[in-house]
């Protein structure tokens, strides 16, 4: 069967998703016309070929005009927001996003969205940016966010808006990577704007720039995603996603010898491909959370397995787990990874702080020279509030696979069962998907625990598989298709996203939910 590599769209519930063999190429129609000419009460923009009119034309002049808000980069049009479910009309700007509010009295008809709230949460996740720094320099502390602002920065805050323009601060200065140069530069993140340090302008009006949040934002929610296919006689699989990068292994296809399988990643709001390592051996099984990805390292020549790890934000290299044991499985949530260590003496779960570098056994298992004929472990994934794992007993011809999946809290360190099955006797597997409290798991049919409170529900009766949750959203494969649910809308029933024949599974969903590939080879999507 050929691979196609073409996009369909269905709407789910207001959502977007889009359905990709091998992380293909995502095609969006963009939404705003160009203008040749404005009319009166409007300004054309030649440099984009767009039009500011009405009152966000006013807003527009009145607070800062182009340094400040940059270039329109699309017409007005309406849009969902994301922090209230309402629909506004919207223009973007290559700093900002105007949203009108009629129900306000003027100025304040006129909003602007949380861009930098947005950005902050994509890039870092719950974890934040590390080696934060506050400002010891003329500083005042906002007891709202707990950060402190001083320096150029507070001059320039305090110069082009304040409050209203820019925001609270919602972290202290520290050292990023551009996405448009490459280079490091001091920033703070307000909720509205991202500030920019640039020393090689001092003295100029320059010496702090914005950054391009409206145009990252537009990107990331509308544009075509350009991911590169593999190169000839390689392969791409085991995909993973956050809401700002996209990760997957790419090597030999399994018809090939060479067996040198490299991580490859792609940045979401950049449109661009990253390599996030190739190192000589094999490097497998990434897993993702805000923008830093863990992996399974083959480097060396005694074959010894570690994990590793990078901020795909920073360029920053880590270690995870290295030595003499091999090291497997890893799963990323926050600032935590939990993974699977083997020695010659036992098979231990382990769970890992990045930031603090505590480290702890969860569960364990004998081995005996290196062998185990007991219990092992299966799948095992990971959110900020809870690790799941499965525990597969020894097979035999009659009970087929018997496994335990078990969720532990890790505040709480608290341990307990939430399902027994038994792999290739009816279907079931120990495939399962976590997002916060939610774990989702097939028996066949599609299952959801609340692991906080113990509820069970079944949300699709039929035979299906690769069932996976992000935030209220579920997908799986069932009867040849794609189907998904909407979590947070009573009554909502299934619905057939893509019919397809599928041969094999793997889905994940990444990036506020408005996009999903999946890891499989599928026949032409019908039109």
């Amino acid at each position: 069967m050929g691979i196609s590599r073409s996009i369909k769209f269905r709407a789910l519930a207001g959502i977007a998703f889009s359905v990709a063999p091998l992380l293909a190429a995502t095609h969006v129609i963009l939404p705003g016309v160009a203008q040749a000419q404005a009319p009166a009460g409007s300004q054309y923009f030649p440099e984009t070929q767009h039009t500011v009119k009405g009152r966000f034309l006013e807003y527009w002049q009145k607070n800062g005009g182009l340094p400040q808000q940059g270039y329109p980069i699309t017409e007005e049009m309406q849009e969902v927001s994301q922090t209230n479910g309402k629909t506004y009309t919207v223009q973007y700007f290559e700093r900002t996003t105007f949203e009108l509010h009629p129900e306000n009295q003027p100025p304040h008809d006129v909003l602007l969205s949380l861009l930098g709230v947005f950005e902050y949460g994509q890039r870092y996740g719950a974890a934040g940016a590390p080696n934060q720094k506050a400002s010891a320099d003329n500083a005042i502390l906002f007891k709202e966010t707990g950060k402190t602002l001083g320096g150029k920065f507070r001059q320039y805050w305090e110069q082009h808006g304040g409050l209203v323009q820019q925001g609270y601060p919602i972290t202290d200065g520290f050292q990023e990577v551009s996405a448009l140069n490459g280079k490091t530069y001091t920033v703070q993140y307000f909720q509205r704007a991202v500030f920019e340090h640039h020393p090689e302008n001092a003295g100029t009006q320059y010496e702090v720039l914005l950054s391009q949040l409206g145009t990252f934002r537009y990107k990331a929610r509308y544009q075509s995603l350009n991911i590169p296919a593999p190169a000839q006689g390689r392969r791409q699989f085991m995909p993973q996603g956050s809401e700002s990068y996209l990760v997957w292994v790419e090597g030999a296809a399994p018809s090939q010898r060479e067996q040198n399988y490299d991580v490859m990643g792609f940045d979401l709001k950049n449109n661009r491909p990253i390599t996030v390592t190739n190192a000589t051996g094999n490097q497998l099984f990434p897993s993702i959370s805000g923008s830093t990805v863990v992996w399974v390292s083959n480097s060396d020549s005694g074959g010894q397995y570690d994990i590793l790890g990078m901020d795909l934000a920073t360029g920053r290299e880590f270690s995870v787990a290295t030595g003499s044991n091999d090291q497997s499985a890893p799963a990323m949530a926050g600032n935590k990874v939990a993974w699977v260590e083997m020695s010659r003496e036992a098979l231990r779960l382990l769970v890992k702080d990045l930031d603090s570098g505590e480290q702890y056994e969860v569960q364990s298992f004998p081995m005996q020279n290196g062998m185990g004929n007991g219990p092992t472990f299966g799948r095992t994934v990971l959110s900020e509030e809870y690790l799941v794992w499965s525990e597969l007993a020894p097979s035999n011809k009659f009970t087929g696979h018997p496994f335990e999946l078990r969720a532990m809290n890790l505040k709480t360190r608290d341990i307990r069962s939430v399902f027994k099955g038994s792999m290739g006797i009816t279907g079931v597997t120990d495939e399962v998907s976590l997002s916060g409290r939610r774990l989702v798991y097939s028996t066949p049919a599609v299952q959801m625990t609340d692991l906080t409170t113990g509820q069970a529900s079944t949300l699709f009766e039929g035979r299906s598989s690769s069932a996976t949750i992000q935030g209220d959203t579920v997908v799986w494969l069932a009867q040849g298709g794609i189907r998904g649910l909407k979590l947070n809308e009573p009554g909502a029933t299934p619905v057939q996203l893509v019919k397809e024949q599928i041969e094999a599974g793997g889905i994940y969903c990444a990036m506020d939910q408005s996009y999903c590939a999946i890891s499989i080879a599928i026949a032409p999507v019908a039109p």
